[in-house]
């Protein structure tokens, strides 16, 4: 089980499984968290699972730039991944099980793209409101009703 209020779900190609979460998975929801429930699993707000769905690793409590109330991007790129959430909106690379963190200035950023070490952060024009915008290694995919858009390279 992965957890409850998943907001993304990317793979490695060793088989690890990265879950990045929205607020009531982080939060509780659905008997997670509260008084009588137990801890959400995505009480981090992002999660490594091993291929056979155990949670190995968890986004620490004490981060450079304050824990995720909500992931709002995900990429997987090898066995690393990046993320940006909410609130600062910092990017954020997990490589083994090392953080490293940096300052970003776009807000409400919706997809990373990521070749070669260095990100890219998109933010969403409101023309693509209620589309789907997700970063894949150095593709970035837009989907928007039956239409779907790649592009790829940093």
């Amino acid at each position: 089980m992965l957890g409850d209020g998943i907001e993304h779900v990317q793979t490695t190609p060793s088989g690890e499984i990265w879950v990045g979460y929205f607020d009531e998975g982080i939060g509780g929801n659905f008997g997670w968290g509260g008084p009588r429930g137990p801890e959400p699993i995505g009480a981090s707000g992002l999660v490594r699972f091993s291929a056979g769905l155990e949670r190995v690793w968890t986004f620490p409590e004490d981060p450079p730039y304050g824990g995720i109330s909500d992931c709002y991007a995900l990429n997987v790129a090898g066995e690393d991944a990046w993320a940006c959430y909410y609130m600062d909106f910092p990017v954020v690379r997990v490589s083994g099980d090392e953080v490293t963190a940096w300052e970003n200035t776009v807000e409400d950023a919706r997809a990373l793209v990521v070749a070669d070490g260095r990100a890219t952060v998109v933010g969403v024009h409101p023309a693509l409101t209620g589309a789907r915008v997700t970063g894949r290694g150095a593709e970035l995919h837009v989907v928007a009703g039956t239409e779907w858009l790649k592009a790829g390279g940093l």
